[in-house]
């Protein structure tokens, strides 16, 4: 069985997933959120510090495929330019770092993730307490669902 890593940045995190099983029937191994120490306040040093837990995740679980779930179009006429720039460098390392490891690995914003997973709206999901056979009710944080959403695509049918 295909195990999948799916990732979610923002300016000060990255959230992410591991998940296996089908497409239409995703079971969750593992979700968690990570966060530079407050002692990292460089931007340089925090790109270090995520490059080296992502190495070490990707070292523990072995997955076989990657996703990143990138910002929609639109983000890039609302975002402050500064947080969207901070994301999109927390994202290259996360590239880098499935790059390094051999791991094949999508980005998509929503419509691709939708397309992936065979879905009208996969963003819909992130309002509901179950996405396929998998009840998600007790993960309040949408960007970890997000994680799990962008890691399915890479499951097998």
């Amino acid at each position: 069985m295909i195990k999948t890593i799916g990732f979610r940045a923002e300016p000060k995190a990255i959230h992410w997933a591991v998940v296996e099983g089908t497409k239409k029937e995703p079971k969750v191994i593992i979700h968690d959120s990570m966060t530079p120490p407050k002692s990292y306040d460089q931007e340089a040093d925090q790109l270090v510090w995520y490059r080296t837990r992502l190495l070490t995740i990707l070292e523990e679980y072995q997955p076989k495929c990657g996703a990143i779930r990138l910002p929609e179009p639109s983000a890039f006429r609302k975002a402050k330019i500064d947080s969207f720039l901070k994301r999109a460098r927390i994202e290259g390392v996360i590239f880098e770092v499935l790059g390094e490891k051999k791991i094949p690995s999508l980005a998509g914003a929503f419509n691709t993730i939708s397309s992936e997973i065979k879905s009208k709206s996969a963003k819909a999901y992130l309002e509901k307490d179950d996405f396929r056979q998998f009840d998600w009710s007790n993960i309040k944080n949408t960007k970890i669902r997000e994680a799990i959403l962008v890691a399915t695509t890479q499951l097998e049918d």
